[in-house]
């Protein structure tokens, strides 16, 4: 049963790879990565930043770190759990940046098993030195679902983290007048949206501690209003760190 969650979590991982199945966002986000290590609940990737990742300023886009950290822990939960998952709550702490083209690290563990809900912890690391990227935190639902079953015609997770940032980013920067980078980032997800269903998203500054900026960007269905998902977010406009964030 254990080589079997595990050999279909990486069939499922190639297939991504190939642009066989998911969404031609999961292939960009993830072109060129390859498998070192796997075993049920851990596996450990390398990874040269592609170019079709970068953001203006050519570093990794942090929406598409996300994205990545994302699907890798879902991976690796699927050869833990031997089921399809979910994220209901995902964040992502930025320490540095990475370069189009450099080399990086990533190792992704299950950390706890509550049942139905899986922690797993997502770490990037530059190759050679070892210094820390990002840590990426998700807790994950578990189903009944097989890899096999049909699990798309929702608003891809990735593609909402992204979506999040971006608007975080360009609310903050018509507060603030000036470039920023996100340094922390919370999505707490609470429903999903299928495709072409209309949504309302409200973005707002939240805290004003100077150079770091706070902005909470909450998606609802329309109509009801339903919460579909919240993101949180700190954003600098140097490079401000992680440890400097916690205190504040």
């Amino acid at each position: 049963m254990e080589n079997d969650s595990l050999q279909t979590s990486l069939a499922w991982l190639r297939d991504i790879l190939q642009g066989k199945i998911g969404h031609g966002l999961d292939t960009r986000v993830l072109q060129g990565l390859r498998v070192i290590h796997a075993e049920k609940g851990f596996m450990r990737f390398d990874f040269v930043v592609p170019k079709s990742v970068s953001d203006i300023d050519g570093n990794w886009n942090v929406g598409a770190l996300a994205s990545l950290v994302d699907l890798l822990g879902g991976v690796t939960i699927f050869s833990f759990a031997n089921r399809v998952v979910t994220s209901v709550d995902f964040s992502v702490s930025y320490y540095s940046t990475a370069k189009i083209q450099e080399h990086v690290e990533i190792e992704s563990k299950v950390s706890a098993d509550k049942g139905n809900l899986i922690h797993v912890v997502v770490e990037v690391k530059r190759k050679g030195n070892g210094e820390v990227i990002a840590v990426g935190k998700l807790w994950m639902a578990s189903n009944k679902l097989s890899v096999a079953q049909d699990v798309d015609g929702n608003w891809h997770v990735g593609a909402l983290a992204s979506l999040l940032d971006l608007i975080g980013i360009v609310t903050i920067y018509s507060f603030a007048n000036r470039v920023i980078s996100t340094v922390d980032f919370n999505a707490s997800y609470y429903s999903t949206a299928k495709i072409q269903e209309h949504v309302e998203i409200e973005s707002k500054v939240t805290a004003n501690r100077g150079k770091l900026l706070h902005v909470v960007i909450e998606v609802r269905r329309k109509g009801n209003g339903e919460v579909i998902a919240v993101g949180k977010q700190w954003m600098a406009s140097n490079k401000q760190t992680l440890a400097q964030v916690s205190n504040v």
